[in-house]
């Protein structure tokens, strides 16, 4: 999705049902993503754990590493995550409940969409409802 005619400043969400793969994944969104190489990722697994990181090219860059939280829904439970940045800060949540704030200033602004990883062999099938996107 491309966010057009803004500042950059923006809010993101979406509901997430992992159906089918491997419990060892990852899902969310992008976010300011310059081309498909060159972009944020906000992401849960189905194991509870959660991350943001910047990709560029063919490396990775955690800005919070993969870590445990409570509030996500483990398994094949819907997760709700949501990403509010303002300038070269953004604010993360699941489920409603706060989990990070990050500041980079390598992108401040981009298109928006949804991302997906499986780990380990099979492929992971995600669901993804109600994306909205609001523009500051």
């Amino acid at each position: 999705v491309r966010l057009l005619g803004h500042s950059g400043d923006f809010a993101l969400e979406v509901e997430a049902v992992p159906l089918a793969g491997p419990d060892f994944n990852g899902y969310g969104l992008v976010y300011r993503a310059q081309d498909p190489a060159h972009y944020y990722a906000f992401a849960v697994g189905s194991d509870g754990y959660y991350a943001v990181l910047r990709v560029a090219e063919d490396e990775e860059t955690p800005l919070v590493d993969w870590q445990q939280f409570p509030h996500i829904h483990r398994g094949r439970q819907a997760n709700r995550l949501r990403v509010a940045c303002v300038g070269s800060t953004c604010h993360f949540y699941v489920n409603d409940e706060y989990a990070a704030t990050v500041e980079d200033d390598t992108w401040l602004t981009g298109n928006v969409g949804l991302w997906v990883r499986g780990f380990g062999n099979g492929g992971t099938e995600v669901l993804f409802l109600d994306m909205r996107a609001w523009v500051h």
